[in-house]
C-alpha cells in the first residue's frame, strides 16, 4: 500500500463532499477534470512515454500514488482508455493510504451527522449505512467500534436490533489503545448503571480494566478523581485526595492533571494533608511550560472572580488582563 501522500484540495472535497454518492468514489471524480483528447493528440510528442505501450503505462500507474496518477492520466489522454479502466483506477485508490484516510474521515462525518440528528446529503441515515462507510483498514475498528459505543449508550438500535454493551466490548481492537477505550467505556456504563455480561459494572472493574499503558495509567487517575470528587468508595474504602495525588504520574500530562486537580481542591475548600489547599499552592503546582502559564492564568481569573487572594493580596483585574496578554504574546 502506497504511504500516505500529498492530496489536492480538489480531490479532497471530492471524497468528504456529501452530494458525492458512495458508488461514485473514485470514479466519478474523474468527470469533474476537463480532459481536452484533441487538442493534445495535436501537440507534437514532447515525452518518451507517450510512446509506450498500454501495459507499461498502466505499470508505471501502479507505482503511483491516486492523486499523482490523476494527473499521470490526465496528461496522457491519448490512453485514456487504459488508464481509466475500473479495474486500474479502484486498484490504485484501494492502494493509496491517503484515500484511506479521506475515506475514514467521510465515514466518521457520517457518524456525526447521524449521532447528531443531521442529514447526509439532504437524507437521514442509518446505523447501517454509517458502518458500510468505513473503509477496510485496521483505523476502521477503532471507528465502528467508537460508533457502536455511542449507539449502545444513546439507545440507537443497529440492524434492527439494540446494541448491548457486550457487542461494544468485543467491537473494540485487541491493543493497548482498543483496551483504554473499553475501560472508558466501562466508566460509562458504570456512570448509566448498565450491566456487562449480566454482572453489574463496578469502580473496582474499572479499574481493573485500564491498560498499563502512559495513557491508560493517567486515565486510571482520572477516573481515581471523579470517585474523590463524588464521594464514591473503591474497594469499600473512600478515595483520598492524598492518594489521588500521589498517583498522578511525572510526566507533563500527569503534572498538568495534578495541577487541575489541586485547583479543584482549592475551589472545592477540600483539605489536602490535612490542610487548605491555597491559591498560591495551586500556582506553584502548574508546570513551567505554555500550557502550564495558560492554565495559571485562568486560575487567576477565577480567583479574582471568587475574590481569593494570591501572595495575601486581591487579585485585580489588572493583573488578571496581564496574565492574559502574557500568555497570548
Amino acid at each position: 500500500m502506497h504511504q500516505a501522500a500529498d492530496v489536492s484540495l480538489q480531490l479532497e472535497s471530492f471524497i468528504l463532499n456529501p452530494q458525492i454518492q458512495d458508488s461514485d468514489i473514485p470514479f466519478a471524480f474523474f468527470g469533474f477534470r476537463k480532459v481536452h483528447v484533441q487538442e493534445v493528440r495535436n501537440q507534437p510528442d514532447t515525452c518518451h512515454l507517450a510512446a509506450l505501450p498500454d501495459i507499461e503505462l498502466q505499470l508505471i500507474a501502479r507505482q503511483l500514488s491516486f492523486s499523482d496518477f490523476v494527473n499521470f492520466s490526465a496528461t496522457h489522454t491519448r490512453h485514456v482508455s487504459c488508464l481509466r479502466s475500473d479495474f486500474l483506477i479502484k486498484e490504485i485508490f484501494d492502494r493509496d493510504t491517503s484515500m484511506t484516510l479521506l475515506l475514514l474521515e467521510r465515514a466518521n462525518n457520517k457518524a456525526k451527522c447521524y449521532l447528531g440528528c443531521q442529514q447526509w446529503n439532504d437524507q437521514r441515515l442509518t446505523p447501517d449505512a454509517v458502518i458500510e462507510a468505513f473503509p477496510d483498514c485496521p483505523q476502521s475498528k477503532m471507528g465502528i467500534a467508537h460508533f457502536k459505543a455511542k449507539c449502545c449508550l444513546g439507545g440507537m438500535p443497529l440492524n434492527g436490533q439494540p446494541v448491548t454493551p457486550e457487542v461494544v466490548v468485543e467491537a473494540f481492537p485487541d491493543t493497548p489503545e482498543g483496551q483504554l477505550e473499553i475501560a472508558l467505556f466501562k466508566v460509562e456504563c458504570w456512570k448509566m448503571e448498565r450491566s456487562l455480561y449480566d454482572q453489574p459494572v463496578t469502580p473496582e472493574a474499572v479499574v481493573e480494566a485500564f491498560p498499563d499503558t502512559p495513557e491508560g495509567q493517567l486515565e486510571l487517575v482520572r477516573f481515581k478523581v471523579n470517585c474523590c470528587l463524588g464521594g464514591m468508595p473503591l474497594n469499600g474504602q473512600p478515595v483520598t485526595p492524598e492518594a489521588v495525588v500521589e498517583a498522578f504520574p511525572n510526566n507533563l500530562k500527569g503534572m498538568m492533571s495534578r495541577a487541575s486537580f489541586i485547583e479543584r481542591c482549592c475551589l472545592r475548600n477540600l483539605p489536602l494533608y490535612g490542610k487548605p489547599v491555597t491559591p498560591d499552592a495551586v500556582i506553584e503546582a502548574f508546570p513551567d511550560c505554555p500550557d502550564g502559564k495558560m492554565m495559571a492564568a485562568r486560575f487567576k481569573e477565577k480567583c479574582y472572580l471568587h475574590g481569593l487572594t494570591l501572595n495575601f493580596k486581591a487579585v485585580s483585574l489588572d493583573v488578571v488582563a496581564g496574565c492574559s496578554k502574557g500568555v497570548s504574546s
